[in-house]
């Protein structure tokens, strides 16, 4: 009988673990920002989630700037997506972004003008010489409370965009995909090869945090600074 208890206490505490219910979730430049639908003292940084309460906000939590990037299905704030071996970064003037917050422009303009792809440093050569590094969108996914999941469209709503020896990340959808993918993480995957004689062919992906999309009522948070 008491075998019997204990279990059924394991077992109630495994579902109230499980089944804690996140609320909204806004993407902001110095740490993501979630709401817990249900929550206690220290529930913010629960099993090391890495955030904190944002002061006189009640179950409202921040990512720390380490940890910026909020999942859904995991619960938790990461620095890093392991769904993405091969990493492409975005490289501005003064940083390197690996999960930067972008905000969608119209249809066929660049979705982040002042950073261009790189993948460990591997570069197109300029573009008076023949280009060695050749990239094309093989897939776009959605973070959902299930995990990464395909965007279902008709056609690519990212593509690449070549300037020279750069390689930009170019929006090709429309508003309602704009609207649709506002305030989600959403991960491409892409084919790369080198046009160099034995060039080497590999898949890398890039992550964005997709911000408020103009058009759609939105709520700017209040940012709080670990």
């Amino acid at each position: 009988m008491k075998m019997c208890l204990v279990a059924y206490l394991i077992l109630s505490c495994f579902v109230l673990v499980s089944t804690e219910s996140i609320g909204h979730v806004t993407r902001d430049y110095f740490g993501d920002i979630f709401t817990l639908q249900k929550c206690v003292p220290n529930s913010c940084n629960k099993d090391g989630r890495r955030a904190a309460q944002i002061p006189g906000e009640n179950c409202r939590c921040q990512c720390a700037p380490s940890h910026y990037t909020f999942r859904e299905d995991q619960k938790q704030c990461i620095k890093d997506i392991g769904e993405c071996p091969v990493v492409m970064y975005f490289v501005r003037p003064f940083a390197i972004e690996k999960i930067p917050l972008v905000f969608l422009p119209m249809t066929g303009q660049l979705v982040y003008p002042g950073a261009h792809l790189t993948v460990s440093g591997v570069t197109r050569l300029p573009s008076s010489k023949q280009h060695t590094l050749s990239c094309n969108v093989k897939a776009s996914l959605l973070m959902t409370s299930n995990g990464f999941q395909p965007i279902r469209t008709p056609s690519q709503i990212f593509g690449v965009y070549y300037d020279g020896n750069k390689t930009f990340l170019q929006w090709l959808g429309h508003d309602e995909d704009r609207k649709r993918l506002q305030q989600h993480l959403v991960l491409i995957r892409l084919s790369c090869e080198s046009e160099a004689p034995g060039g080497a062919y590999f898949e890398p992906c890039a992550a964005l945090r997709i911000g408020w999309a103009p058009g759609k009522q939105y709520c700017f948070p209040i940012n709080y600074f670990f």
